[in-house]
């Protein structure tokens, strides 16, 4: 999950979102509001490994399975 926050970050869509004129977008607190979370991360991760635990339905639910080898 190291490469997918620093494609986010350096190649796409950078940290936090902006305003048509490159301003910052801020919430109802004032806070910069985020462009990806970690839900994201793991996704672009999966994306770009290809492979999951052995006997997982999907990226979203693994079955945790340490013993048998990885499937794409």
């Amino acid at each position: 999950e190291n490469s997918a926050p620093e494609v986010l970050q350096l190649f796409t869509i950078g940290l936090d979102e902006l305003n048509l004129d490159g301003s910052g977008t801020l919430d109802a607190h004032g806070s910069s509001i985020a462009t990806y979370g970690q839900a994201q991360i793991q996704g672009f991760a999966s994306v770009f490994t290809g492979r999951t635990f052995a006997g997982s339905e999907s990226f979203i639910r693994v079955s945790r399975d340490y013993i048998n080898p990885m499937q794409a």
